[in-house]
């Protein structure tokens, strides 16, 4: 059985009731609602897309409470309904009648006395605040909710500056590695003790006195050359650190402005001169 009419309107929004108005309430007749897209009796939808055909009219207008589809004429059944306040039989045959109140006549009474404003607009609004669907036992249907699907964030494409800069930083730190092992090892050459003893002669004693002498002044002053070496190495390395430092910190910066994308160099167009 084909529901559907071609050419009906669809509105892209969510099909359900809840938050939607009454926006027609005629004393004695009716209260009209269902126009979930614009709430003013200009708009709505079905659940088969656009307008659908009249499925039968067994069931009468023929009492208070009856819910029945509001249309445009045969076969353009849309969102919109009505729920009647008495009956109302030269509705028959013209409008499907597809349900009836349960509960809460005294709310729909409520609703009639409602003061209104041009076109039978109510002056307060009255609004569906939930919806849902009731089993053949009339409790509730809990419905499982619809997982989304999850966006996964991508992983963040590391740019070639950043690629050189890492492979700089590991070199550099190799470099510093090798040089303090150079050091130790120089080091432990000179603080290796002369176990030579010189007990032989005078002059031989003169002469090993003099030489110590001259090795512990040589001593001194490579020791000096070292504390100084190290001293300019140490400056150094502070000074990289503080560049590092410094470019990360620009880095984070530019990366919170643009949002973590790579500029995209524009190019120039040439001015072309007559």
């Amino acid at each position: 059985y084909q529901r559907r009419v071609h050419g009906g309107k669809t509105t892209g929004l969510k099909l359900h009731y809840k938050g939607c108005t009454f926006h027609r309430v005629v004393k004695g007749f009716m209260a009209q609602g269902g126009d979930f897209a614009n709430n003013d009796g200009t708009g709505g939808e079905s659940i088969y897309g656009g307008k659908f055909r009249d499925e039968n009219f067994t069931l009468k207008h023929d009492k208070a409470g009856v819910l029945s589809m509001a249309n445009a004429g045969k076969d353009a059944n849309g969102s919109q309904f009505f729920i009647t306040f008495a009956k109302q039989p030269h509705l028959d045959d013209k409008h499907v009648v597809f349900g009836h109140v349960v509960e809460g006549m005294d709310v729909l009474r409520k609703m009639e006395t409602v003061p209104v404003a041009e076109k039978s607009r109510p002056v307060q609004p009255i609004v569906i605040a939930d919806c849902g669907v009731l089993d053949s036992e009339g409790k509730p249907k809990i419905r499982k909710p619809r997982v989304e699907p999850v966006e996964i964030p991508k992983a963040k494409e590391e740019t070639e500056e950043e690629l050189e800069e890492e492979e700089q930083e590991e070199e550099e730190e190799e470099e510093e590695v090798e040089e303090e092992k150079e050091v130790s090892e120089e080091e432990e050459e000179e603080v290796k003790p002369n176990t030579k003893k010189h007990v032989s002669t005078k002059e031989k004693e003169k002469d090993v006195s003099k030489h110590k002498v001259k090795e512990k002044t040589k001593l001194k002053e490579k020791e000096k050359e070292k504390e100084k070496e190290k001293g300019k190495k140490k400056k150094k390395k502070k000074k990289k650190k503080k560049k590092k430092k410094k470019k990360k910190k620009e880095k984070k910066k530019k990366a919170l402005r643009e949002g973590f994308k790579t500029k995209k160099k524009k190019k120039k167009k040439k001015k072309k001169y007559s």
